[in-house]
């Protein structure tokens, strides 16, 4: 039984304190943000994100590489157009679930212009689709940012 973070046991006597396990979720991207004012909209949405299950960043590389680790605590989402379509509660369940198996960190990858090719694709854990537009890549950092602080702010089985 888990209440807020405290572990108890059967026995009346023993409690024992449970880890508080933290997920980062990195957004990663090699957009060009045309307007100065998206890319702070982004970073101050996942600055938001603190205190909870997850911690956020956006991290702006200037070549994207996808490197999928294989390690259980690390998972990699790819950000695609012919990915499955999650809505708000879904990212907020498996955003939610993954801190509690104990994966410590999830990378969102959101390609350039040019998007991924195939081969980069199937590297992924998940294959995530926004919208099946095709869209600037630095709308979707936007958007990405939104539900990953709206998983923070609304915990699996909340009301939308």
């Amino acid at each position: 039984k888990h209440v807020t973070g405290v572990q108890t046991c059967a026995l009346p006597i023993c409690t024992a304190r449970a880890e508080i396990l933290v997920l980062k979720v990195r957004l990663q991207t090699a957009a060009r943000f045309p307007f100065s004012s998206t890319q702070e909209t982004a970073t101050e949405l996942l600055k938001r994100v603190r205190g909870g299950k997850l911690t956020a960043e956006l991290v702006h590389v200037r070549r994207q590489t996808l490197v999928n680790s294989g390690a259980p605590s690390e998972r990699l989402w790819v950000l695609d157009e012919r990915g499955k379509a999650w809505d708000s509660p879904r990212w907020a369940r498996e955003l939610g679930e993954m801190a509690d198996e104990g994966v410590r960190q999830v990378t969102l990858l959101v390609g350039a212009a040019d998007g991924f090719d195939a081969k980069q694709r199937q590297v992924a854990n998940q294959l995530i689709s926004l919208s099946p537009c095709v869209l600037p890549s630095w709308f979707a950092c936007v958007v990405c940012s939104v539900q990953v602080s709206r998983s923070e702010a609304r915990p699996c089985g909340d009301t939308w």
